[in-house]
């Protein structure tokens, strides 16, 4: 069997353009038809002949098909590159495999759909002696912290591995119970707002229900539970007519359906040891009521 352990260690799979050893056609033939055929009678011999139970016989003629060439010993794997090699061999179950003849490639793959990473797997005999193994993998769609830890999630929400975030600037991240399964629907939203998605630092779930958007150089967002996509196309609005995230507040509270309430950021200390002055253009420390 073809070892994918290098010195010893497990280490993930690469995918490959070509497996590593020619495919062969899926009927058996002549020959090893013959061998299979061999091996069904000499399973029914013993136990109609001899009485030996079914099980004994199955195992018998199994070993029998081993000895004529059908043991699986070449394993060629494509389409894996996070996946551990070890969790493809223990999904495989290849020391409890058998002959070519009575390996169960389907309950292969649904172990191997098992795995956090792989998205789908197709399992094929190969004569004599091989299985093809094919493995999709799911792709990470935003990184997820929850008690201060940080996974890999997909599109649907699933946790494919812990990670760091310094790993995976690229991906939005999402914070608090419950957001690895809402990051979805909330992505999709904001794709339709890019001058808001641009500037997220982090989008924070809060009770389950709603969001808070915490924006590079601009105020947090306090989102509401319904309506999400009209408050931001009016966030967009407003920032286009009156520079809203360009001004010096902490938060912006959209939570209740026609108000609007700001929250200031600090005031900056001067020389002197004077508070700095409210900048030109800030937005009244007031509910802006009918918004």
């Amino acid at each position: 069997m073809r070892s994918l352990r290098e010195h010893g260690e497990p280490r993930p799979l690469r995918a490959a353009g070509q497996p590593s050893r020619p495919r062969h056609p899926a009927r058996l033939p002549i020959v090893l038809r013959g061998i299979a055929i061999a091996c069904l009678a000499a399973s029914c011999a013993l136990v109609f002949k001899f009485g030996i139970p079914l099980a004994e016989a199955a195992r018998a003629a199994d070993a029998l098909a081993i000895k004529a060439g059908l043991g699986i010993n070449q394993i060629a794997i494509s389409g894996s590159r996070n996946t551990l090699s070890d969790d493809i061999f223990a999904a495989l179950r290849l020391e409890q495999a058998g002959s070519l003849l009575t390996y169960d490639p389907a309950s292969a793959r649904n172990r191997l759909e098992a795995l956090p990473w792989v998205e789908t797997a197709e399992v094929t005999r190969t004569l004599p002696d091989g299985l093809d193994v094919n493995i999709r993998e799911r792709r990470p769609f935003a990184v997820w912290q929850h008690l201060q830890l940080m996974f890999l999630i997909d599109a649907e929400g699933r946790t494919l591995e812990p990670t760091a975030r310094v790993d995976h600037k690229d991906l939005p991240l999402v914070v608090g119970e419950d957001a690895d399964s809402g990051a979805v629907q909330l992505l999709a939203v904001l794709a339709k707002h890019p001058g808001i998605r641009d500037r997220l630092l982090a989008a924070v779930r809060v009770g389950g229900r709603r969001w808070d958007l915490q924006l590079k150089d601009a105020p947090t967002l306090m989102l509401p539970e319904d309506g999400m996509a009209d408050t931001l196309v009016w966030v967009e609005r407003m920032d286009r007519e009156e520079r809203l995230l360009e001004r010096r507040l902490a938060a912006i509270d959209l939570r209740v359906s026609g108000r609007v309430a700001f929250r200031l950021a600090p005031e900056l200390p001067v020389a002197g040891g004077k508070l700095g002055a409210r900048p030109s253009g800030q937005a009244p420390d007031a509910k802006n009521r009918g918004a």
